[in-house]
Parts: C-alpha cells; structure tokens; sequence
C-alpha cells in the first residue's frame, strides 16, 4: 500500500495537476509511512515516552551504539536533556544493556531495514514523541549538539532564544572531528581526543528545504568536507537536530 500511494504521488507530481495534488499525495505517503512504523516497532525499556513535564526530548535511530552512548548521553544532559527516545534497529553489541542500566531513556525496537527507512524512522519518532509545547532534539549517537556559550547558556536559555524570536527550527553544521591518530587507536573520551578538524572541500550551496524560512542568508547548505577526501562522498553538513 505505501509503495503505491509514493507512486501515486509521484505520477501526480509529473502530471498537470502535479502542482495542486503533490502536497496532497505527499501527505498520503507519510501518513501511510507512519502507519507501517507503527506496526513494526515495539517498545522494549523505560516508560513510553518522556514525562508530560519535559520541554524537549532526545530522538535518535541507533544500532551498535555501545562505544558512544555513555558519552552522547553525559553531555547532552550536561545542557539539559532529561530523557532521551532510543529507537534501536538491530543492535548485536552491548547498546541495550547498557540503556537498560540508564535513567531517562525510552528504548523502543524495530526490524525495518535503517538505509531503507531511515528517514522515515525520524519522521516516526517525531510524530509520535513531540507535541505542541515540546522540541525534539533530534542527533546521531555519534553527534554532540554544541555551540558558543552552551556552558553557560544551557539548552533552555537556546530554547529560550529560538522561541522569543520565533523560530520553530535550528539549522546547525556538523563538524567532523577526528584523533591525532587511527581511529581506532584513539582512547579516551572523544572531546578528549577528536579535537582536530579540516574545513578544506568544505562548499557551500543555496539553503534547499521547500517551505523553510531562514531568518539570516547566511544560513546555507554546505557539503563536503574531509569525509570527501577521504571517501570521495559529498555528505550534507547542514541539519536541523531542533
């Protein structure tokens, strides 16, 4: 059903009502997506979701998680996350064990392929854990959300910021950090030891998203970066984790 409701909207983009119809046959797709997540995820520890008391609430799709999971939660609930949603996709390695022993975090689970679902699966997770009055903040395992003055601002005072001048969004840029070294030879806590970064083959391009208004042009979608070199990908640096 959902293969054929994204071939509807696609036929209906290309036809001469496509202008009309797309956000209509869009809709449709994402509503029946959400569905079959629905069907297909289970909830595995912790309550069902974040208390009705939290302002913001951590999202993220993991799988084999274990070597950043202390560190990811630490410091984000250094800025002020008190719970985080884990959706976990397959994990083998120690990642639910070690959220099992944690406070503040709901693990839920599915069986649905990550590259194929993946952007689905963060839709998912916002529709069914942010409402009205409530962020999500939504990042990687690997991802630590940072920016000038988090020590001393906090993520409420950013929170604070966003809505007193009306945003309901963030765009930020990830910043690849690596060791000295290998990888695989770095020990130690990762702001202690991926603390250099390159910003050569960074580019950047007209920020995209149809529908977003950017209160400032320089905010820009910018790709690139050292993962270009070293892999010769052109990932996407600019996301919005709020």
């Amino acid at each position: 059903m959902l293969r054929i409701a994204t071939t509807l909207g696609r036929r209906l983009v290309a036809s001469r009502f496509g202008a009309v119809l797309r956000p209509v046959a869009l809709r449709v797709a994402d509503g029946l997506a959400l569905r079959a997540v629905d069907r297909n995820v289970h909830h595995r520890l912790g309550p069902a979701g974040a208390p009705p008391t939290s302002r913001v609430v951590g999202l993220t799709v993991v799988r084999d998680a274990e070597p950043f999971l202390a560190e990811f939660l630490a410091h984000h609930r250094r800025l002020g996350v008190e719970h985080v949603v884990f959706l976990d996709s397959g994990s083998t390695d120690g990642t639910l064990d070690l959220l099992a022993a944690e406070r503040g975090v709901t693990v839920l689970a599915t069986a649905l392929p990550f590259g194929l679902w993946q952007a689905r699966l963060r839709r998912w997770l916002f529709a069914r854990h942010v409402g009205a009055g409530r962020w999500g903040l939504a990042l990687d395992v690997d991802e630590f959300l940072d920016w000038p003055g988090s020590t001393h601002l906090g993520l409420a005072g950013l929170l604070d910021y966003l809505e007193g001048t009306g945003c309901t969004a963030l765009a930020a840029y990830l910043l690849d950090l690596f060791p000295r070294g290998p990888l695989v030879a770095a020990t130690g806590p990762m702001r202690d030891s991926h603390v250099w970064y390159d910003l050569d083959d960074v580019a950047d391009e007209r920020y995209g998203p149809p529908g977003n208004v950017v209160p400032d042009a320089r905010i820009v979608h910018r790709r690139g970066g050292v993962r270009r070199r070293a892999f010769g990908t052109r990932p996407l640096l600019t996301k919005h984790p709020l």
